[in-house]
Formats: C-alpha cells, structure tokens, sequence
C-alpha cells in the first residue's frame, strides 16, 4: 500500500513540474537583420573542404644565397608561391592576386571546380593544361552588373592527378596547381586584387561594402517603419522547445516568428488561434510568416507548444 501511495505522489509531481510555463519577452534592437536573412536568395548546400590556411614562407623577402644554387632551393622557392585560397564566403573562395603567385586549386573527378575572373577581364588565349589528356576545360562568360565576367570550369578525368594551368588575360597572367582528389573539392574560386587590402578586417569591410552597394537591403513587401516588436512568449520551464521563437515582430500587416536556426533540419511547428483553428503560414528559412496580425497563437509541435501574446499597448 505504501509503494502505492509513494507512485501516486511521484506522478503528481511529475504533473505538476510539466505545468510550469515561463514567459519569456523576446524583443530585438534590430529586427530587420534575421529576416534579411531569411528573406535572401536561397543558397545551393554544398559540403566543401575546410577553409584552409595560407602560408607565405618568403612574405619578409629573405632568402639564403647559400641554397640558391641546388635543387632544394628551386623547390623552396616554388613552395614559398604556393598558396591556397585566404577567404572564404559561403562556397567562394578568394585569393589575394599578387604577380607571380602560384595558386592551388583542388578539384574532385565527377565535378567541376569554377574559376572566376574580375568582372570586364578578358582570356586572350586559350587555356594551357600541362596534361590536357586527364583534364576537362572549358569556357564561358556571365555577367556581374551587366559587366561580362569569364570563368573557366575544370574537371579531372582521374584522381591523384597535379598538373599546371596557365590563364592569360587582357590584365593578368594567372599560373595554378591544380590537383585532384575523390571526396573534397572547391566548387567556386576567385581573385581579390590589390586594393590596399593587408588583413583580414580590411578585407572583410571591402566585401560588406561591395555586397551591400550589390544587393542592398530589400523585403518585398515588408513595411520596415512599422516594425513592432511587442510581444512576449509562453512555453515550458521543464523542457523548452529547442525550436522556440527568438523573435516576433509584425509590420502592421504580417506577423513573421523567428525560430532557431536547428528548424532548418526538421519539421516545423503548426500554427493554432485561440479556436484551435490552424494558421496559414509561409516559410521562408527559419521564418514563419502570417499573412495576418495575432492577438495569441500558438506553435504546436508534437507534445511541445509555445504560446505567442500580443501585448496590449498601456
């Protein structure tokens, strides 16, 4: 009787723990920047290598004489031009372009690596392969702000291969290293020239002033004065959602609900009013937009929910 009571106790108090709700309010400074996001062209997924590092073994310019007059020093100073991809921005890779540089590309067999050049720079001669026999190399031209853009597409027939390719342009004379490998590759390469870039910050500033005088910030259809970000959200103290929103915010037309960014690898929730009727939604990224204002909803994913209130203006 008494292991009874003591499993009827434990039971309670489970059902108690699980009414636990905390109310959390998610406000942000600066709402615009997650839909932005959000909002961006879709990005092709592509696992790639990892960035890798550079290198540059004579960036002080000395040399030993000693070593200049056998074979060892002939390697080292091929070595010292060798240098990988420095940047890196979502499956673009950049190198600094400095004259006589030597830059690697690895390819992988079954697919095709782009290089591409600085927009309005032109191929004067076809592309020199040291093997052409094992190598696929072909052309074409794109277009960057309406300013034609060559880029050079390579494919190895073979893994374990290294051969030379020798680019030569209306501007510059590129030499690559490309080497060829069965599970990792780089899908897309490019240049970034001198620009009195030295560091990394230098770089990283060049590339947000770029892309933002590129593709400046636009929502279609969202109303950015009236951001309101009144609201605040109700869920379990015990086990909170792990996709619970981190912010809420309308424009006084739409309500869009920022979940985490782990929603993009599972199932979203369901949208209920009050009547338990559901919400149309679109999603778009990691958003959930209503193409209405709420008062209360809630998000419904298996057992777990989280309730979003609006606050009522004092």
């Amino acid at each position: 009787m008494k292991a009874v009571i003591l499993f009827i106790s434990s039971l309670l108090c489970i059902a108690l723990a699980s009414c636990a709700t905390t109310t959390e309010y998610v406000e942000s400074s600066q709402p615009i920047e997650p839909l932005a996001e959000a909002f961006a062209e879709p990005e092709d997924k592509q696992i790639v290598i990892e960035e890798p590092e550079v290198i540059f073994l004579s960036s002080d310019g000395i040399k030993d004489e000693k070593t200049l007059k056998n074979g060892d020093a002939v390697v080292k100073n091929y070595q010292d031009k060798l240098i990988l991809p420095e940047y890196t921005d979502g499956r673009m890779k950049a190198w600094y372009y400095k004259k006589g540089d030597i830059y690697q590309l690895q390819t992988q067999t079954f697919h095709s690596s782009i290089i591409q050049l600085e927009p309005g720079e032109e191929l004067t001669e076809e592309p020199y392969i040291s093997e052409p026999q094992v190598w696929r190399i072909s052309r074409g031209v794109s277009y960057v702000n309406g300013m034609a853009t060559h880029i050079i597409l390579v494919k190895p027939d073979y893994a374990n291969l290294k051969s030379t390719l020798i680019l030569l342009t209306n501007k510059r004379v590129y030499q690559l290293e490309l080497t060829s490998h069965k599970d990792r590759y780089m899908p897309y390469v490019e240049w970034v020239y001198s620009r009195n870039l030295e560091d990394l910050d230098s770089w990283k500033t060049w590339k947000a002033q770029k892309d933002a005088a590129e593709n400046p910030l636009r929502i279609e259809g969202l109303n950015v004065e009236n951001i309101s970000v009144d609201y605040k959200i109700r869920y379990s103290q015990i086990r909170p959602p792990i996709w619970k929103p981190s912010l809420v915010c309308d424009d006084g037309a739409k309500t869009y609900i920022v979940l985490d960014k782990k929603t993009l690898h599972m199932t979203f929730p369901a949208v209920f009013k009050k009547n338990r009727e559901i919400v149309n939604k679109e999603i778009r990224k990691n958003v959930i937009v209503l193409n209405e204002l709420i008062e209360k909803v809630t998000l419904r994913l298996g057992r777990q929910k989280v309730t979003i209130i609006k606050k009522k203006s004092k």
